[in-house]
């Protein structure tokens, strides 16, 4: 999958501006720093959002392994860690919430804490992507 192709056409840079909206006066923490992060991050302007910290399961065994100016974090620290809300970075974001939300912060101070994708496919996306399919079938 072209990471830029997907995000472009999803309206990414809207998307993220809506977030940072709902967002305002929250501390942040992404959850994924992989691929996908890394198109997001140097293509589209992420001011908006209040970023403490950056999670994923590569910090479990190497913090040094996070490019960004972002804290890492290991997924187990987001159960302690002072934040208001969790943005998913990665594609497979249904996944990642269940997983959150029922093994990492189930029963800890911040089992609470709002979870947001980053991007979601839009309707228009969606439409487009079926009717490619059905033309190759």
């Amino acid at each position: 999958m072209n990471l830029k192709s997907y995000l472009e056409d999803n309206n990414a840079q809207k998307q993220i501006s809506k977030l940072a909206k709902k967002c305002k006066n929250k501390k942040v923490v992404f959850y994924g720093a992989g691929d996908f992060f890394y198109t997001i991050k140097d293509n589209y302007d992420l001011s908006g959002l209040n970023v403490v910290g950056i999670s994923d399961l590569k910090f479990n065994t190497n913090k040094s392994e996070n490019k960004t100016e972002y804290r890492a974090l290991a997924p187990d620290e987001l159960k302690t860690e002072d934040y208001d809300a969790i943005v998913i970075t990665l594609l497979n974001d249904l996944q990642i919430l269940k997983v959150l939300e029922n093994q990492i912060l189930k029963g800890t101070k911040n089992e609470n804490v709002d979870i947001y994708p980053i991007i979601t496919p839009t309707i228009k996306y969606l439409i487009s992507k079926l009717f490619e399919r059905s033309k190759t079938i």
